[in-house]
Parts: C-alpha cells; structure tokens; sequence
C-alpha cells in the first residue's frame, strides 16, 4: 500500500551539484514518437534481487537508517515512460536457490525514486504518490515515470531510491556499487541528509566504502562489498522490436565478475556483455547457485507474479519479453545423464506452459575443472567423468533439443571453453609485466599498455620482482570465469547466433 510521504521538488542537475530549477521541457529535445507501445524488458545493469542470506543481510544503525545509492543504468532504443519494481523479497543464493525466502526484518519504505539524466533530475511515482511501503515477503511495488523529455538509445541514466528501515532492522539489496561509473551510496538519519550529500557529490557512506569487488558477507572478517537495494524489473515503452530476453539462468551469467570489471553501460559477466554487444535487451530471472529443480517452482514465483504484473500493463497483456534463454542445469548435475536432465526438461514444460507462444533457447553447460598450474595450460587441467562423460551425454541431449522441449539451441562451450571441454589455457594470453615488486599482494586485473595499472587483492607469501610477467587466470575456482575471459569469450561468438532470438 502506498504511504503518503513527501515528494522531494523536481530539481536542475548541473554538472554534479544540485541546483533547485525548472526541467527542460519536452520540447527542446523535438516530437517525441506519436505511439508509446508496450512496456519492454530493455535495460543494461539491473539484476534480480539476491546476495546475502537472511543471518547476513545489513543492519539499519542509529541515525544512518536513510539510505540514498546512485545507481547507472543502460537503454537500449529511445524512451520517455517507463516502470521499475521495488521487490520485498530476495533470492536465497546456493542450495535453495532461486526460493525467495530472505526478507527484511521490518517493511521498508521508499520515499521517492529520483532518475537523473542529462543535467535534469526527474520524480517517479507510485499510483500518483511520491513513495511507497514494501512489506515483508512482499512480491513488490512500483513505480512509473513520464518524462517530458526522451532518453536516446544506448543512453546511460541514474536512479536514485531514497529508502529507510527501522533502526536494528535488516535491510535487503542486490547492487555493488561500481565506484569507476560514479556509483555511490549515501546514509543519513532522514531524506533531508541524503538530499543535502547527493547535492554535494559527498564521499560513499563508510559502510558501502569497504570491500570493495569482493563477494564475502559486509559482516565478516575481512568484510565484503555491501550490497544497496534497488528495483529488478525496468521495463521501458517505445520499443522498437528488437528482441528481449528473458534469462533463465544461473551464476554462469555474471560470475566471477563483481562489480570493478563492469563496462560503461555497467554490463559484467559474459552473458550481460554478450547481449549488449548485440543490442538486444536482456534480464536474468535467475541468481547464483539457480537449479532448475526449483525455479518456477514453490517459493520461488513472486519475480515471475512481477512479470505477470508487468504484462498486464501492456495492450493484450503482451509478455515485456520475446524469448527465453534456458541457460540452468549445471546445479542440478547428477551422476546418471537422464536424471540430470529431467528437471532441466520439466523447467522448459512449464515455460511453455506458460506462454506457449514464446521461443525457448537453451545452452550447453560448461564443465567444472581442476588445475594444478593455475588453468596457464591445458595439460594442467583435469575433468572428472561427472563433468566429462556425464555432462557431454546432458549436452549432446541439448544440441538435440532436449526431447523437443526447446526451440532452438546455443552452443556456448564452443565460444566459452576449449574444444577439449576445459578451459583456453591463461598462458596464452600475457596481460603485462610488474612496474614494481609487489609482496604481500594478488594481481587480480591489469588495465593500460603502460604504465599498468594493477589491480590486487588477498595476501601471499611470493615476492614479485619488477619486470615478472603477467598472464591471464582465466577462472578463479574453475567454474566460473574472469573478466578477460569473458571479454575474450563474448568476442568469439559469431554474428549468426544472434538469428536464434530473432521471431519471426
């Protein structure tokens, strides 16, 4: 239920400081296009709600309860209306994920939704109020925008969501803020607080300062990266017919990538970069440690009630997507071939059972591997028989077309993988020399053609002499993938699968 609270005044963003104004009206920017169509998935950067459990989840404290983050997001085609949902319940990562069975320990309010783009700062409202009250558990609320202005294609904008929680409550969220796009994060005791250092530009609030790009809980020894809340589903009007893709996936799509590595458009992981470069939109409605046991299943169907929501705002109830990309199954992995690819199989029947008339793409799984050199070559790598024999009798099943359950198919492992199944070796790729003896430090990215920038993390034993090479890791835990690799993998995958998500 809506909650009447104040309306912060519509302002003139100037550079970084804010200045109280009148917005530019609509028509400085020219005619904007006479049919608005139907609200569509189209946005780079948001992602479903989920990281810490319910034991971990950030604690509102005394006088900084307020919380104001500046979040950037992408468009893809040119619009001037769109949605965005404020969920109140979060994904459990890992064992029973995607259950939404993590809440706040008390209802959280948002006191209002700024968007920023182009020197203009512009209110969202919630059924004409200016804020809202998520309630425990609940599947979500939200809020709409009309600008007098149009947002162009491939455009990068600002949200800013001023919420609060009681004091001692927990408090959901899902962002890591990516501090090289601008991103922060503000707390204060009241809106007033977190106005006055969105104003000023102030420095991150210490709680959201700490560390950073690592996936660890904000509570431990050391700590992790926090996590702000933000909305999951934007869909925006004015869609061109480009498709929109509904992920189904899991921590394949984003991982091991966390938030330093993400581009300009805040895209990181292989799937994100991947759609991007094609310009298609996409939203993964899945999370870390997803099984395909247990999504669209109990406990895990208020995202897809948010769905459901947002196709009821559209002419004839038109899905905010065009396809669905059945990515899931590696955690659903099994010794025996067939039954690991039952649920994968039952998930895409009740996909099409849902909208019949929606494409399911699926995608081979890539295998799990150890290394006794760091994956810097092949002959160092092994793959057991789950993730050898096992899983290329799932993935042959799949090519096939999973007992006519999927209406066309991605080979991913062609692009993501060596043609042995295990990863491009590391060795391969050089990244740079050390400008400085390093002790004590993990090179973890290496940016420029030098100087480098290094980028380091964890502490070792070795010392690094100035003038040691640096080569890829392409995977931390032999699983998921690394920024480079990432890159490397998304520049491989030829034009023509882009045809696969094309309905005709």
């Amino acid at each position: 239920m809506a909650s009447a609270v104040r309306r912060p005044p519509l302002v003139s963003y100037s550079d970084r400081p804010i200045s109280r104004g009148i917005v530019t009206p609509g028509a400085a920017f020219g005619p904007l296009p006479s049919d608005p169509g139907p609200y569509m998935l189209g946005s780079t950067r948001n992602r479903a709600l989920s990281g810490f459990g319910p034991a971990n989840l950030y604690v509102a404290p005394e006088s900084l309860n307020v919380f104001a983050p500046l979040l950037k997001f992408g468009t893809l085609w040119a619009t001037d209306e769109g949605v965005f949902r404020f969920p109140g319940s979060q994904y459990t990562e890992g064992g029973l994920a995607p259950q939404e069975t993590t809440f706040a320990s008390a209802a959280m309010t948002i006191h209002a939704v700024l968007l920023i783009y182009s020197g203009q700062v512009f209110s969202c409202d919630f059924e004409g109020l200016p804020g809202s009250s998520v309630a425990i558990g609940a599947a979500g609320v939200w809020a709409h925008i009309k600008l007098p202005i149009l947002l162009p294609a491939n455009s990068v904008y600002s949200l800013v969501p001023i919420y609060s929680a009681p004091v001692g409550a927990t408090v959901l969220g899902q962002y890591r803020i990516q501090r090289h796009r601008g991103e922060k994060v503000w707390q204060g005791a009241n809106v007033d607080a977190v106005l006055t250092q969105l104003a000023a530009d102030a420095p991150t609030s210490a709680a959201f300062q700490l560390g950073y790009n690592t996936v660890a809980n904000w509570n431990a020894t050391p700590p992790g990266q926090n996590l702000a809340y933000g909305p999951d589903l934007i869909a925006w009007k004015r869609w061109d017919g480009r498709p929109s893709v509904l992920g189904v996936c899991d921590s394949l799509t984003d991982r091991q990538e966390l938030a330093a590595s993400a581009d300009g458009r805040g895209n990181y992981g292989f799937l994100p970069r991947l759609f991007d470069s094609w310009d298609y939109g996409f939203f993964n409605v899945g999370c870390p440690g997803a099984k395909a046991v247990q999504t669209l299943a109990a406990s895990a169907m208020k995202i897809w009630q948010g769905l459901d929501e947002l196709s009821a705002m559209n002419p004839n109830g038109k899905r905010p997507y065009t396809n669905y990309l059945q990515q899931m199954g590696r955690n659903d992995n099994n010794a025996a071939s067939a039954t690991w690819l039952t649920p994968i199989r039952n998930l895409n029947t009740r996909l099409r059972a849902r909208d019949p008339a929606i494409p399911i793409i699926g995608a081979t799984i890539p295998a799990t591997v150890t290394t006794t050199d760091r994956y810097q070559t092949e002959a160092g790598q092994s793959v057991a028989v789950l993730w050898g024999a096992t899983l290329a009798a799932v993935n042959a099943s799949i090519l096939a077309g999973n007992n006519g359950t999927t209406d066309n198919v991605i080979d991913f492992n062609l692009y993501r993988m060596a043609a042995s199944g295990k990863f491009r070796p590391g060795g391969d790729h050089l990244k740079g020399a050390v400008g400085t003896t390093l002790s004590g430090r993990t090179v973890i990215d290496v940016t420029g053609a030098g100087p480098y920038v290094c980028t380091c993390a964890e502490n070792f034993a070795t010392v690094i002499p100035a003038g040691s090479l640096i080569y890829e890791q392409p995977t931390p835990d032999g699983t998921h993938f690394n920024k480079e690799y990432n890159i490397q993998s998304v520049a491989l995958v030829p034009a023509s699968e882009k045809v696969k998500f094309v309905v005709v």
